[in-house]
């Protein structure tokens, strides 16, 4: 699973569509698509994802990171 489709699933998941996390993350429209289709985002996109979806399920932030890691290690590389 690439991060891609691992932001789909984690929204999924909180009922949330990819719209939400793009304006939450100030991300573009097609930063998902590609990420789902093998682009790498930047590090500090993965970071402000993952803060963006910590703070909705009002977990720390690490341990949403250590999700995204566990599903797709190469981001950390």
């Amino acid at each position: 699973m690439n991060f891609g489709q691992w932001v789909e699933y984690k929204l999924k998941k909180m009922g949330k569509s990819q719209a939400w996390l793009i304006k939450r993350a100030n991300l573009s429209e097609g930063s998902i698509q590609r990420w789902t289709k093998g682009q790498q985002p930047r590090l500090d996109t993965v970071l402000i994802v993952c803060k963006s979806i910590a703070r909705y399920q009002g977990v720390p932030v690490h341990r949403i990171i250590k999700q995204s890691t566990n599903n797709n290690p190469i981001i950390w590389r």
